[in-house]
């Protein structure tokens, strides 16, 4: 038992030293941050659309285009030469849309 204690503690104190250091280098800035959530959105509406079957044929229609303009617009993007700021708006303009998302959502459940 006390070996295993003393395993315990010190890959515990490994893995304190190992991950702010992982954390750092893996960060690359807004870019990537920008990149991913925009991915991560697009997944949602595509993997929303395909799970709800029972929805409205003209809403979903509306849902479908609103993905294709939004995956259309987003592979425009070369998020390399995109300014930190620039980051920052897509970031923002994105988790408007989630917000704008649920919120239809909401309105058609009811």
């Amino acid at each position: 038992m006390e070996k295993s204690k003393k395993i315990f503690i010190g890959l515990g104190s490994l893995m304190a030293c190992i991950m702010p250091i992982a954390m750092i280098s893996c960060v690359s800035g807004k870019q990537k941050e920008a990149k991913f959530k925009a991915r991560d959105y697009l997944l949602r509406m595509k993997s929303y659309l395909k799970n709800n079957p029972n929805m409205d044929p003209e809403l979903k229609q509306l849902l479908e285009l609103a993905a294709k303009k939004f995956e259309a617009e987003n592979n425009m993007i070369d998020y390399s030469k995109v300014s930190d700021s620039g980051a920052q708006s897509i970031i923002d303009q994105i988790n408007t849309k989630i917000n704008d998302w649920k919120m239809l959502v909401l309105i058609c459940k009811i």
